[in-house]
């Protein structure tokens, strides 16, 4: 049953059932077997309303607990994403600035890319679904196609890009995203990578 305990009706009947069998416990000591089994029969009411009464009162807040868990999960998702997506953006960006300075950055900026992207892959992998949708508002498929654009020949940053992508593809409206920032044209790059078995099987999900 659902509700709060003010509108649970067994609470009165419990109280009413409990003084009636105080004030009757004499009769039930010393009066006749039919008084002692009236008196008997209350008490069993009573016991059947108060379990009843127990379950009136405990549902509500059970399934209270239930949603306060499923809001806090969501919560540290959504943190998560957010977190996740806002690394690997800052990773790439930095990326392309290294290389802009000097060739000589590339190992290093590459390597700095492609652990966050590992990361928000493994995040979206993990569990799919509302995840994908958390990553796809907090920007997770600009990022991506970013560090796919920064590193078109480091094949593992394009393996943890496309793992990533692939997971990001459940989520509402990612899709428009993947368009919007030139995804089908970064795939069409892959060709450069015909050798990498891993790359060309997440990139034929897509």
């Amino acid at each position: 049953r659902r509700g709060s305990w003010q509108n649970c009706s067994g609470a009165s009947l419990v109280a009413d059932l409990t003084a009636y069998i105080l004030t009757n416990i004499s009769t039930m000591m010393m009066g006749t077997q039919q008084q002692q089994l009236g008196v008997m029969a209350a008490a069993g009411v009573c016991a059947v309303v108060g379990v009843w009464y127990c379950g009136c009162s405990s549902a509500p807040d059970a399934e209270k607990a239930r949603r306060k868990k499923r809001r806090a999960k969501r919560r540290m998702d959504r943190s998560a994403c957010a977190a996740a997506v806002a690394r690997l953006r800052d990773a790439a960006r930095e990326s392309a600035l290294r290389e802009s300075v000097s060739p000589r950055f590339r190992a290093d900026s590459r390597a700095a890319t492609l652990e966050p992207c590992r990361a928000l892959a493994e995040l979206l992998i993990s569990r799919p679904g509302s995840r994908a949708s958390m990553c796809v508002e907090a920007g997770g498929v600009e990022a991506v196609l970013q560090a796919l654009e920064a590193h078109p020949d480091a094949s593992e940053v394009q393996l943890q890009g496309l793992r990533a992508l692939t997971g990001l593809a459940h989520g509402e409206g990612s899709a428009k995203a993947f368009v919007d920032g030139g995804g089908v044209e970064l795939i069409a790059g892959l060709a450069a990578h015909a050798g990498d078995a891993g790359v060309q099987r997440w990139g034929c999900q897509l």
